[in-house]
């Protein structure tokens, strides 16, 4: 299934704000 790109940079885009979210909270 074809995705448009732009929902495809979202969901890529929160995936890494919440990795980084989850890394900081870790280094704490």
């Amino acid at each position: 299934m074809y995705m448009r790109p732009f929902l495809l940079n979202v969901f890529f885009s929160k995936r890494f704000v919440h990795a980084k979210v989850m890394h900081r909270g870790q280094a704490k």
